[in-house]
């Protein structure tokens, strides 16, 4: 095709050897193939194996097979022995307006083309085999990797083992499947630790509830004793000795009063734990409150010559329930008092702690051990369970500190040194 439109483009009049044997030659070095071209009467034109002068000497061509042909159809092809060059030649040849072009190639550069062709395309076809292998081979291995770790980490899942994930390298389904399994472990995750955290909470109630049940009958038990002891005694006829009645009956009352603080102590503590109780914030004189506190306790103070030193400054107000506040001031005073040497002293101060009023209780008294520090704000734990009981103590004061101190947003501490004393404090928001 490329030929015929070149020789469409030349004129009429240089329809002749000189100008197209040259052109044959040209399109014979552009397509390395024999070019021939050929006038409507059959003479030879142009060849590419040709000379001029053997031109006009050749055979007329008009009667070459695929001459004939082309005349009938678009083009004519024929196989043959060329008598010109002496070979096995495949010929090619179109009809142009005025005259043939015709292409020839000898068929043993046809049969190595077709060969080099042939085992070209065998060799790319082993090659495209073998890497379709080593393709399918690393896809196939990779599938079943990806698939082992789904099972296996759906194995351990099964078994209980929430914390297993599957590695998602892929994008594809199995990627999908691996990242709903990852989903559906860390959602069996949360419910179990959720599980696991309530029944550990629950346990824990049950013990504190077993605890305390504990506590609270030993608590009973003693002053019980002790009142069931006096009574028989009476009864059995120490009534008639007015002295030891009197005495008797003083310990019965003592046992009573100790009773009776304990129930009030329990009902106080069960109504802050529960929630039941609703504070009633106030803003008030801090140091007012401290030296009123002081007042009932002036006899207590006077008994044991201790110096009682409010240092609270008169500007410091504090919002917060006047009840509570009092009652942890009480419980703090009583404590320090109970635990002061005689002519001993305890301070009563304040001072700004951030966004909060630090309160500290300071005595000159025995001191609490190190190893007693982190429980004594615990449900009837006492450093000296004896001397507790012999004071009046029901192990649940500074509980209560606690925990009325906690419901106002603040927080408790104790520093403390064996022999020389403790500073109880504690924090509540301060008031702008």
């Amino acid at each position: 095709v490329l030929i015929r439109d070149r020789l469409e483009t030349i004129p009429t009049d240089r329809w002749n050897p000189s100008t197209l044997d040259p052109l044959a030659d040209r399109l014979s070095q552009e397509i390395q193939a024999r070019v021939t071209l050929i006038d409507l009467q059959g003479h030879l034109l142009g060849d590419s194996e040709l000379s001029q002068e053997a031109l006009e000497k050749a055979e007329n061509h008009l009667q070459r097979p695929e001459v004939v042909a082309s005349l009938q159809e678009s083009h004519g092809v024929s196989r043959r022995h060329s008598s010109t060059i002496g070979t096995d030649m495949m010929y090619v040849a179109v009809k142009t307006s005025r005259g043939f072009a015709r292409v020839a190639l000898p068929l043993d550069v046809i049969d190595q083309t077709f060969w080099h062709l042939k085992r070209s395309l065998l060799f790319a076809s082993l090659v495209a085999l073998i890497l379709s292998s080593a393709v399918g081979f690393v896809l196939s291995r990779s599938l079943s990797l990806s698939v082992r770790e789904i099972a296996n980490v759906a194995t351990q899942i099964s078994q209980g083992d929430f914390s297993k994930r599957v590695p998602i390298h892929r994008k594809d389904e199995l990627g999908a499947l691996a990242e709903h399994i990852n989903k559906m472990a860390r959602s069996l995750e949360s419910q179990f630790l959720e599980i696991t955290n309530e029944k550990n909470r629950m346990r824990r109630l049950e013990d504190m509830r077993k605890e305390f049940v504990a506590n609270v009958s030993h608590e009973l038990k003693t002053p019980l004793t002790s009142i069931l002891g006096y009574a028989e005694t009476l009864k059995d006829g120490a009534l008639q000795d007015t002295q030891t009645a009197s005495r008797f009956l003083e310990k019965i009352e003592k046992n009573a009063q100790q009773l009776r603080q304990l129930v009030e102590d329990i009902l106080k503590l069960s109504e802050i734990e529960s929630g039941r109780m609703e504070l009633q914030m106030e803003t008030f004189d801090l140091s007012k409150m401290v030296d009123e506190i002081q007042e009932r306790f002036e006899e207590a103070l006077q008994t044991k010559r201790i110096e009682f030193q409010n240092k609270i400054e008169p500007t410091v107000v504090i919002t917060a329930d006047p009840d509570a506040l009092s009652q942890v001031l009480v419980n703090l005073i009583d404590n320090a008092i109970k635990y002061t040497h005689i002519r001993g002293n305890i301070v009563i101060s304040s001072e700004r702690w951030g966004g909060f009023i630090k309160i500290s209780v300071a005595d000159i008294g025995v001191g609490i051990p190190d190893t007693d520090l982190p429980h004594v704000f615990e449900r009837f734990y006492r450093v000296d369970k004896a001397r507790s009981r012999e004071l009046g103590g029901t192990g649940l004061g500074l509980s209560i500190v606690k925990h009325l101190v906690q419901a106002h947003g603040g927080e408790v501490g104790v520093t403390s040194e064996v022999g020389k004393g403790s500073q109880f404090y504690f924090t509540l928001p301060a008031t702008e």
